[in-house]
């Protein structure tokens, strides 16, 4: 397993995406944040 550093604004969006119910957020949302998340790890990923 590959260890990577991730940013604050990406961790901050993982965090919502898990705890997304107690948020309250809509599909939209979710799948916008979903997005994020994939395109930031696969960034740091493709940097390794």
């Amino acid at each position: 397993m590959k260890k990577i550093q991730i940013t604050q604004d990406l961790f901050v969006k993982i965090l919502k995406y898990f705890y997304s119910e107690e948020f309250e957020l809509v599909d939209d949302e979710l799948f916008e944040l979903y997005r994020d998340i994939k395109k930031g790890i696969e960034q740091k990923l493709d940097a390794i």
